[in-house]
């Protein structure tokens, strides 16, 4: 799930405030990844997805890297 906010203030060209713009909702999001272990060092690649409207597909792609002590 995803959580998300905008808001908005306009102004008038002579610096007078305009009724201001508030959205927020939650809806679904995805992602998808892999794992991979060799031993106590380890490896995670992760994607993930997003719908916010008016907005160019935000995602998140990440890359770590595990080392297990124990």
């Amino acid at each position: 799930m995803q959580r998300w906010s905008s808001n908005e203030d306009f102004f008038f060209p002579n610096g007078s405030p305009l009724p201001s713009f508030s959205e927020h909702t939650t809806e679904f999001a995805w992602g998808v990844g892999a794992q991979l272990h060799f031993g106590n060092i380890g490896g995670r690649l992760e994607y993930e997805g997003f719908h916010v409207p008016n907005a160019a597909y935000p995602s998140v792609i990440s890359l770590s890297v595990i080392l297990s002590l124990f």
